[in-house]
């Protein structure tokens, strides 16, 4: 079985998706821009590894600690 591409991936998963000013669903166009913002470099990539880092150090006593 094949994996989906990227873009079906997005399309899908915002097939649902409705603006938040109006409640309209998301126009073709709107999720394109989506799709094209999420294949751009740098989207996602907002933490540098230090930072990144310092995630489990802050979550590891949390998590020791939740019943």
């Amino acid at each position: 079985m094949s994996s989906p591409a990227f873009g079906d991936y997005v399309f899908t998963t915002l097939s649902r998706a409705r603006n938040s000013a109006d409640g309209s669903p998301l126009s073709l166009q709107q999720t394109s821009d989506v799709a094209a913002y999420l294949r751009s470099s740098g989207s996602g990539q907002t933490l540098s590894p230090a930072s990144r880092s310092i995630y489990p150090r802050l979550c590891k006593p949390r998590l020791l600690n939740s019943p």
